[in-house]
């Protein structure tokens, strides 16, 4: 039982990234130059370049790091996912089972949220004053796709 609930969480989480990655779309509208004109202009790059564009991929998000307490990323993830469904359902790019599977993962990071916050000796009150707080924090759209895809990753 535990193995089919794992693949199935697996399952939905690479479902969801593949759906939510539109709305983490960084790309600009130029063209891609052809094929062979990119083996031109490929080139070296530094550590420090690589540092960087690992800081700015797709779900490698500073509010998932290591240093954040498991608390306020189970809460970003709650406001991110929460955001993302909500997006994806009023633009009717999600059927049913979409949104259903969204919302089981919002429903996990949910529970994280109120088993860790009263394990701080957080009250309901001190945990919506706190989901305020981080929603102003990540008003972008696109800051809280990134957030989901990065939640969705730790899920799987």
């Amino acid at each position: 039982m535990a193995i089919l609930r794992t693949s199935r969480r697996n399952a939905v989480a690479t479902n969801l990234i593949l759906i939510t990655l539109p709305l983490a779309a960084c790309g600009s509208n130029e063209v891609s130059p052809p094929p062979d004109k990119m083996a031109e202009q490929a080139r070296e790059f530094s550590a420090q370049d690589k540092q960087a564009a690992l800081a700015l991929s797709i779900g490698s998000v500073s509010a998932l790091s290591a240093e954040t307490s498991a608390y306020d990323r189970s809460l970003s993830c709650s406001i991110a996912l929460e955001s993302v469904s909500s997006q994806l359902s009023k633009s009717g790019q999600l059927d049913t089972a979409m949104v259903n599977a969204i919302e089981q993962v919002r429903t996990i990071y949910n529970q994280r949220v109120q088993q860790l916050g009263s394990a701080e000796n957080k009250s309901a009150s001190d945990i919506a004053d706190d989901r305020q707080q981080r929603s102003e924090e990540i008003p972008e759209p696109r800051e809280r796709g990134q957030i989901a895809i990065g939640c969705l990753r730790a899920m799987s």
